[in-house]
């Protein structure tokens, strides 16, 4: 009977192990052979982050030659989660810019600044209603739009194939449990049964009774007052050798040295340099690397074209972009410098106050931008505007600037 429940028991185990790797290996061959994965249609939230800034790459280049302002809003609003949360699409573009900056491709950083500044990005990003918690309703609807409808039929299969193995294996196990019976010690055949048999002789009165047999302590050859002489047995004792550190705490036993706080004075200049523009620069695009004093790139600045307002024999531009890259923040921060017909255009000045501040370029004006530990201060050296009948004072026909860069004090 022991025997039996057993191999019951063994069985069951054995056919729960077999089913959930039949189980296992039906689903990995339905998933990988019978119906793989191949995902169609998917949105662009959806795609992982260096897909993501690809996205965004070809969006800039799309702007830059068509320049539709909303068609380029509706491809990147694509990128968000909810379609109206626009901060991960800022950090993304704050990111593509540092690196290609980094790399040296001044024209797609042009491109993706343009397109950030005229679709407004970062103004939407900073101005979007929170939703219910950052990220939970993107992911929601991911979610909604994930693993298919096969996929769970995969899982609730195996499942059901994992559930009826335990049910069987349980099944088994009672059933063995209900057949066991007592147990009754086994026999060497050639031995004789032993058989109780009653003293024959009697005993009479007052003489003390002899044993029908020898004693276990005479089978097993041990005396029996030596035995109750010796002393009772000492539980065993181990010794060990006892760290000097414990019984103290954690906390005091290794006390680290505390870091020497050194505090370096950063501010200064880092570079000076001069901008000039003249008019039939159509290309008019300049941009400087920032270095720290030990060498290491952490920034960009630069000056480019923000507003034109023609094109006969070359561009008529009526305002400027000055602007300034740090990479410790991945922030930008820019002016627009226009002229005065330009200036008090409101239409004009509405467009260009989302790329930044709006300045009347005059001589001798003085533009300063900061960051969080950079300052550029951008002054005007030389100013000239072309005679225009119909737009005085309104094309630059010559500027020059004259940057300066500082470190700020940390």
């Amino acid at each position: 009977m022991s025997l039996r429940a057993d191999n019951h028991r063994r069985f069951g185990l054995w056919a729960l192990i077999l089913a959930a790797v039949v189980g296992l290996a039906l689903g990995l061959f339905a998933a990988w052979v019978v119906w793989p994965v191949d995902w169609t249609d998917t949105d662009p939230v959806d795609l992982r982050i260096e897909h993501q800034k690809t996205h965004i790459l070809l969006v800039a280049d799309s702007y830059a030659i068509n320049g539709d302002v909303p068609l380029a809003q509706r491809r990147l609003q694509d990128l968000a989660p909810d379609g109206r949360d626009l901060a991960a699409v800022t950090r993304l573009a704050d990111e593509l810019l540092a690196e290609r900056l980094a790399e040296g491709d001044a024209a797609a950083a042009a491109r993706l600044k343009r397109l950030v500044d005229d679709t407004g990005l970062q103004s939407n990003a900073a101005t979007a209603a929170p939703s219910e918690e950052p990220g939970q309703q993107g992911s929601e609807d991911r979610m909604g739009r994930g693993a298919p409808n096969w996929v769970m039929i995969l899982f609730g299969l195996g499942a059901l194939l994992v559930g009826l193995a335990a049910v069987v294996g349980l099944l088994l196990s009672r059933r063995g449990s209900r057949d066991k019976g007592p147990e009754y010690p086994v026999f060497d055949a050639r031995l004789e049964p032993l058989d109780e048999r009653p003293n024959e002789t009697s005993t009479a009165p007052g003489q003390t009774p002899t044993s029908a047999g020898p004693s276990l302590e005479e089978l097993l050859g041990i005396d029996a007052t030596a035995l109750s002489s010796q002393p009772a047995p000492q539980p065993a004792r181990v010794a060990r050798d006892v760290p000097p550190w414990e019984g103290v705490d954690e906390d005091d036993a290794i006390v680290p040295p505390a870091p020497s706080q050194v505090k370096v004075n950063k501010s200064g200049v880092l570079r000076e340099y001069d901008i000039a523009y003249r008019y039939g620069d159509d290309d008019f695009y300049q941009s400087v690397t920032i270095d720290s004093p030990e060498e290491s790139f952490i920034g960009q600045c630069g000056m480019v074209i923000s507003e034109v307002l023609g094109s006969d024999d070359a561009q008529q531009v009526a305002a400027f972009d000055v602007w300034l890259f740090e990479t410790q923040g991945t922030r930008t921060v820019s002016q627009v410098l226009a002229s005065p017909w330009a200036a008090r255009n409101e239409s004009i000045v509405a467009r260009l106050e989302r790329k930044g501040e709006v300045v009347t370029a005059e001589p001798g004006l003085a533009l300063t931008l900061e960051t969080d530990s950079l300052r550029l201060t951008a002054q005007i050296t030389a100013l000239a505007y072309q005679h225009h009948p119909q737009f005085p004072e309104a094309i630059f026909e010559r500027l020059a600037m004259h940057f300066r860069i500082e470190q700020m004090a940390t």
